[in-house]
This record gives C-alpha cells, sequence and structure tokens, in this order.
C-alpha cells in the first residue's frame, strides 16, 4: 500500500499502473491484513510481555503505523476535496474584492475560470491546488473543478456516468497526472480521461467510452476575471487560507499539518516548473517535439484535440 498509494514512495518508485489499480481495489483487505498483526501482537505483549521489549514492539508497531497512515489515511486529509455547496466538503467563494485583498499575489493571480450560461466563477491555482476538485459554485452546482498541479490542468466536468452520480475525490498520481475516485463506487477515474477505470478497462478506445460531460474553461489573471466578469466570486481553499483556517490554540495539530502540506505542495509545484524533470518518476511518455515542461493551450473539438504552445499564441 505504501508503495503504490502514498506520495511519498512515488517520489522514489515507480509502481506499475496495473499494480496501484489492484492495490487500490484491494486496500480492505491490505489494511486488514496490516493492522489484525498489530493488534494481536500488542494482545501478545500484554499477555507476554516476556516476548519482546517495550522499545522493539513500539518500533515495529509505529514504522508500520507510519506507512500505513502515509498511503491509506494520509492522502484522504492532505486533499480534502471541496466539491459540495454546502456542509463539510463545501467549496468557499468570496468577494473579488475579498480575493484581491486576501490571495498573495492579488490581481496577478492565475486562474482557471468557468463559465456557464454567462455565470463564471475563478479558481486561482494556489487555490484549488490542494482540494484538486472543487463545486462550480455560481457557475452550476453540478459541476466540479477538477485540478491537477503537476500538469497544469483544470478540467470542469459534470460528475456524473451511466445516469448515477459521482462523489470525486483525490486518490493518487500516475504518470504526473490527478487520479480521483468514485466515493460511491469506490472506482478510480482519471482526470484527463473523465471515465472511471472499469470503463478504461475494456480496451474499446477512449472515443467509445462514456465520459463525463466536459465544460471550457478559461486562464486568465485575478484582475482581467474582475474586469470581464464584475461582481463574480472566486474559489478559495479554506483550510489553507489565512484567517479561514483554525489558529495554532484553537486546533494546533490541524495548524501545523495544513501548514507541512502547504509547504510541500507549494515546494513541488516550483519544482515542477523550473526543472526539466518532472517531481515524480512515472511519466512514461516521452515525446520531443516541444520540451517537456512547454506549457500548451488544448483545444477538444469533436474528438479531434489541438495543443497550441504558448510561445506560438
Amino acid at each position: 500500500m505504501f508503495r503504490d498509494l502514498a506520495d511519498l514512495s512515488q517520489w522514489i518508485v515507480e509502481p506499475p499502473r496495473s499494480s496501484t489499480m489492484a492495490t487500490w481495489r484491494s486496500k480492505n483487505l491490505l489494511s486488514v491484513v496490516t493492522l489484525g498483526p498489530i493488534g494481536l501482537g500488542a494482545v501478545f505483549k500484554v499477555v507476554y510481555p516476556w516476548v519482546c521489549s517495550w522499545p522493539t514492539f513500539l518500533a515495529i508497531t509505529g514504522w508500520t503505523g507510519l506507512l500505513f497512515f502515509s498511503s491509506a489515511i494520509n492522502p484522504h486529509i492532505m486533499m480534502r476535496a471541496r466539491n459540495k455547496a454546502k456542509g463539510s466538503e463545501g467549496a468557499v467563494f468570496v468577494s473579488q474584492q475579498e480575493a484581491l485583498s486576501m490571495l498573495p499575489a492579488g490581481a496577478e493571480e492565475t486562474c482557471i475560470i468557468l463559465e456557464v450560461n454567462g455565470r463564471a466563477v475563478a479558481y486561482p491555482d494556489t487555490q484549488v491546488l490542494r482540494p484538486h476538485v472543487a463545486n462550480g459554485g455560481d457557475a452550476g452546482e453540478d459541476i466540479v473543478l477538477t485540478y491537477c498541479g503537476l500538469s497544469n490542468l483544470g478540467i470542469a466536468y459534470t460528475p456524473s456516468l451511466g445516469g448515477k452520480p459521482l462523489d470525486l475525490h483525490p486518490m493518487t498520481q500516475l504518470e504526473n497526472n490527478l487520479v480521483m475516485y468514485d466515493k460511491n463506487s469506490m472506482e478510480p477515474v482519471q482526470q484527463l480521461w473523465g471515465t472511471t477505470e472499469n470503463r478504461m478497462e475494456c480496451n474499446c478506445g477512449l472515443s467509445k467510452v462514456e465520459r463525463m460531460q466536459e465544460w471550457p474553461t478559461y486562464r486568465m489573471t485575478l484582475g482581467n476575471f474582475c474586469k470581464a466578469w464584475p461582481g463574480s466570486k472566486v474559489f478559495v481553499n479554506d483550510y489553507s487560507m489565512k484567517g479561514m483556517k483554525p489558529k495554532f490554540l484553537e486546533n494546533p495539530i490541524q495548524f501545523v499539518y495544513d501548514g507541512m502540506m502547504d509547504m510541500i505542495f507549494s515546494t513541488s509545484i516550483v519544482y515542477q516548473n523550473t526543472n526539466e524533470k518532472p517531481v515524480f518518476p512515472t511519466l512514461k511518455t516521452s515525446d520531443h517535439r516541444v520540451p517537456s515542461k512547454e506549457k500548451v493551450f488544448v483545444v477538444p473539438l469533436n474528438g479531434d484535440d489541438v495543443a497550441y504552445t504558448a510561445g506560438f499564441l
């Protein structure tokens, strides 16, 4: 589980896609296999104290617990989706004036814009980086914006397949792109494909597989968004934004944890943007027509996708 599902391990190892998917689908069984012997060992340690020393027992359980936490628990709390309109997973939107004063880069914040029927919402890259999945807000409550900082990609989808709603949450990365999962079925969903893994496993090609409805998005600075759609809302990450997240004295554990995660995420994105090699050594595709870190704009039209480099534009 640690090898295939933890971000920490994927900085070093390169688990194949088939292994990652098999591990994800077997994670409940693997959790029992991991935690069962630890619990049994604790009982034996209490009943038969001479079995091993306390330092040895604590070292074994501590190391195993750390690996288990990194793979089975940490991904779900460090990337807490904001894909609902209300509740604990509800997305938070602020006015343009508030966003301009709250966000570090102000008017120069780079944003992904979702517009549906004339109603628009801005998603600053820095704010949607950790949730990865955010509700459509005023643009459309039944739409979510999915975002991957590694591939600099934001795609808006209607989270529904086969007439059934999807409850999308971040899962992991494969080849430096976001993989989500549907909390209703626990089936993985690749951001690029916009469909579930089991649909792709039919090997009938993406053009013949049912995909979530995709919505166009734009890229511009926050300042230009304010000029183009005055009065529209801006998404902010409530568990990273100063003034919204708990203060140290209110919740010291969450304060320190989220601060560390924000630093790790921002550092990783800086590395991704300034180094030739990707953050994770899992990128199998090799195409030398343009540099691998070249920024491109992609226009999908009737199944034909065209990429335009930023330099060309």
